[in-house]
């Protein structure tokens, strides 16, 4: 593999795949590998991996897994990566990066390879021309996922990771569960004294597609309740505001409680207990109903 390697988990979007390929094929820099991870797709999607794994224009890596979610997906790609991979970005397969994304992250990837920097942010528009992460900023900065969110900047955008800073860190797969929230990998890798860059690049589109995780929202989150109060644990930290953290504690007391966990003793809901439980589990049962069928 190539030290830059560009990571897509894919379910059931062949013509959107295309065109992300298309994309790669117009790169600047072909200095990248491609691992597609296809995540128990139908006959369709797995005809369009072969034919481009057949065209051998790209260096691609291909692989199967019973439908089980992007967070599995990734740690699957993380843990086939071969020792002279050095950055590993996430492109989702409703993409479309632009022909200088590969050489951006290049310089990226060369710019803080020695530094604490675990993990990088880069822009991208979606089809009316809004830029995630918003606001947009016209300038690179480091700051905490916790933080991001209490200063009332939204996430997205195409993140990657220093493979070997990010050591054995992994998305943590709960049983029957399917979704985790992206940047739960982001704030358990910088947990420890390591930064996340938010870079001012935009370098691709994405196309929110019907059925999508970004489209399915509260519906989709209520099903992976685990995987919630993970996420609502881990936002109560490192930069996180007074607000937030008592918001995410009542989050995180609604999932549990979804999730038929024991919310008193879980190790991700220790504080504000006493405030945002009651509030937390008239919110959980709030979702229960209208959520869970």
């Amino acid at each position: 593999m190539k030290p830059i390697v560009i990571f897509t988990a894919t379910y059931n979007h062949p013509d959107q795949l295309r065109e992300l390929y298309k994309s790669l094929l117009n790169q600047e820099k072909k200095e990248f590998s491609w691992v597609i991870v296809d995540d128990g797709s139908g006959p369709e999607t797995e005809e369009v991996c072969r034919e481009i794994q057949k065209e051998k224009l790209l260096d691609v890596f291909v692989m199967k897994q019973e439908n089980s979610g992007k967070g599995r997906a990734t740690n699957t790609a993380i843990d086939v990566l071969t020792p002279e991979v050095e950055f590993f970005a996430v492109i989702d397969d409703d993409e479309v990066l632009s022909p200088s994304a590969v050489d951006v992250i290049w310089k990226y990837a060369e710019t803080y390879r020695d530094s604490d920097c675990v993990a990088m942010n880069f822009c991208r528009r979606d089809e009316k021309g809004g830029i995630a992460p918003a606001p947009y900023v016209d300038q690179d900065y480091f700051m905490s996922v916790q933080e991001h969110i209490s200063r009332k900047r939204t996430t997205g955008g195409y993140i990657g990771y220093f493979v070997k800073k990010l050591g054995g860190v992994r998305f943590t797969i709960y049983k029957g569960e399917r979704y985790i929230a992206p940047s739960t990998l982001m704030m358990k890798a910088t947990a420890k004294n390591q930064r996340l860059l938010w870079c001012r690049e935009i370098i691709g589109t994405t196309e929110f597609l019907e059925g999508g995780i970004t489209k399915q929202g509260r519906r989709l989150k209520v099903k992976s309740p685990n995987g919630m109060v993970e996420y609502c644990g881990l936002m109560q930290g490192n930069g996180s505001s007074f607000f937030n953290r008592l918001k995410y504690s009542a989050m995180g007391y609604a999932y549990a409680s979804i999730g038929g966990k024991n919310v008193q003793g879980n190790e991700y809901l220790k504080a504000f207990s006493k405030i945002a439980y009651l509030p937390g589990i008239a919110l959980g049962a709030y979702w229960k109903k209208k959520f869970v069928k």
